[in-house]
């Protein structure tokens, strides 16, 4: 294993061979009311984690993959420029980001399911997973069940971010504190809980004996605070925006977000904001 921490600026339907099992908690809340065109408002800075993460894979013949919460099909693309020649299959419980990825991309092979159920009779070369993780509650099986779907010599990669520790994430749970907002809130990220490197390593240890990991902290250069709330209003802020009801009450909780969060983001002389966003990322071999 080796690490490092580093800075950056910076159509098918589904196959008959794959299978999706329960594995989550009866009565859990499926997020599925991703939006496409918010989540790709910032397609180039979502992107790069997946450039980053598919060039640190070394596997020699790759002819099949699969790429695990897919989204709107920009991560699919970075494998496809990648393995130009291999079989790539997009997998997303969204049927709005699988329904974006079919119209952008129709030459492409695309399952709308839940990575938590998912299993296939097929073996792939690499298992991709580019920030999907975080939204999984039991990481250890899922990561388990990926791993075991790898042949011989092949990669799992996956890229999670570390954002519970930033300002704006505070600020996040700290507003669904209020009293207006707790008890209406209570639980809301639950499913969103950050694990560290210690936690990953100590399982991927299990599975295997050759695993890469590393922190990346991407500082991204934000056209003002709102662009961040427009960043995390499409992904982390979802699970608590999708309990309150109406616009007005929701716009309310976004500006006490921002209100809190913005002094941590210091306005830069050209009138910019930097926005560091930290991400771990590991690929794990099967070399049994």
């Amino acid at each position: 294993m080796w690490g490092k921490h580093r800075m950056v600026w910076t159509t098918k339907g589904l196959e008959k061979s794959h299978r999706f099992h329960h594995h989550g908690k009866e009565g859990e809340k499926k997020l599925d009311n991703w939006n496409p065109a918010g989540y790709l408002k910032f397609e180039y800075e979502r992107t790069l984690p997946s450039r980053d993460l598919a060039a640190h894979v070394r596997v020699e013949q790759v002819h099949n993959i699969i790429d695990i919460g897919c989204g709107p099909g920009n991560s699919t693309k970075v494998l496809r420029d990648t393995w130009p020649h291999a079989r790539i299959l997009g997998l997303d419980s969204s049927e709005q980001m699988i329904a974006k990825a079919r119209a952008t991309y129709p030459e492409g092979e695309w399952i709308v399911g839940d990575a938590q159920r998912w299993s296939s009779r097929d073996r792939f070369d690499v298992v991709f997973s580019n920030a999907a993780l975080q939204w999984m509650s039991d990481r250890a099986q899922v990561l388990t069940n990926l791993f075991r779907h790898l042949n011989v010599g092949g990669a799992l990669a996956v890229q999670v971010p570390l954002i519970g520790d930033s300002p704006l994430h505070r600020a996040l749970a700290a507003v669904s504190q209020y009293d207006e907002w707790e008890k209406l809130l209570r639980g809301a990220g639950l499913n969103r809980t950050d694990y560290d490197d210690s936690f990953y390593y100590g399982h991927l240890s299990t599975l295997t004996t050759r695993i890469e990991m590393w922190i990346t902290t991407y500082l991204h250069i934000m056209e003002s605070h709102q662009a961040i709330i427009d960043w995390y209003s499409s992904t982390g802020m979802r699970p608590y925006l999708e309990r309150i009801s109406g616009d007005e009450r929701r716009s309310t909780f976004v500006n006490q977000v921002l209100e809190l969060c913005s002094p941590e983001y210091p306005i830069q002389p050209n009138g910019k904001v930097i926005f560091p966003f930290k991400r771990l990322f590991f690929v794990a071999w099967n070399d049994t």
